[in-house]
C-alpha cells in the first residue's frame, strides 16, 4: 500500500515499402512510378502504478510516439524522378506525439509460488487522429496515414503471473485491448 512503481520502456521498428503508382514525372509527362518508402516507427511508454492497498492497485500508461518517414520516387529506369504533387500520399517528415494514455485497475494475489494478478481499464482518446486518409487520397488531397490514438475509448484486460527466485524472476503476461 502506498508505494509508487515508474518504468520506462521503449519499441522501435523500421520497415521499407515499395509500390508502383501512375504518376506525372516532372517535364515527362505520366509514368509508372515506383514509391520507395522507409518507416521507423518508435514509442516510449512511461507506466505508473500505485499501491492502495495490499493486493490492489491502479496505474496510468503514457504513450509518446515518433513516426519518421523518407520517400523517393524512382522512374521507370530506377532513377530517382521528380513528381507534381509529391506530397499528396508520401513525404519525408518526423511526427511526434502523445498516444491515447491507458488507465488500469490492478489486482494480484499469491498462488503457490507465483504472484497472479488481473487487470483492468480503459485507454481514453487524447492521441491526435486525422482524418480519413483513404477518402483524402481518393480526392488528390494531402492526407496522413499515421494516426497517434484511435478516436474512441478501447477496454483493456490483461492477466500475468511472476515468479520469484533468489536472483531472477520469470515473467509471464497477456493483454488485449479490444
Amino acid at each position: 500500500p502506498g508505494r509508487l512503481t515508474l518504468d520506462l520502456f521503449s519499441l522501435a521498428t523500421t520497415a521499407t515499402a515499395r509500390h508502383d503508382a501512375t504518376e506525372t514525372i516532372v517535364g515527362g509527362g505520366p509514368s509508372t512510378v515506383v514509391h520507395d518508402q522507409s518507416i521507423f516507427n518508435s514509442e516510449a511508454r512511461l507506466a505508473a502504478e500505485l499501491g492502495i492497498r495490499d493486493g490492489l492497485a491502479v496505474g496510468l500508461l503514457l504513450p509518446l510516439r515518433v513516426y519518421r518517414t523518407t520517400i523517393r520516387y524512382l522512374g521507370p529506369g530506377g532513377e530517382q524522378v521528380a513528381i507534381e504533387n509529391p506530397n499528396v500520399h508520401h513525404r519525408n517528415e518526423t511526427l511526434t506525439g502523445l498516444g491515447d494514455p491507458w488507465v488500469v485497475g490492478r489486482t494480484s494475489r499469491r498462488l503457490g509460488g507465483f504472484l497472479v494478478g488481473a487487470r483492468l481499464g480503459v485507454s481514453l482518446p487524447l492521441g491526435r487522429t486525422e482524418a480519413d486518409p483513404f477518402e483524402l487520397g481518393d480526392m488528390g488531397l494531402p492526407h496522413e496515414h499515421s494516426q497517434f490514438g484511435t478516436g474512441t475509448l478501447m477496454p483493456i484486460a490483461g492477466v500475468d503471473a511472476v515468479r520469484v527466485f533468489d536472483r531472477f524472476s520469470i515473467d509471464a503476461a497477456a493483454i488485449t485491448v479490444q
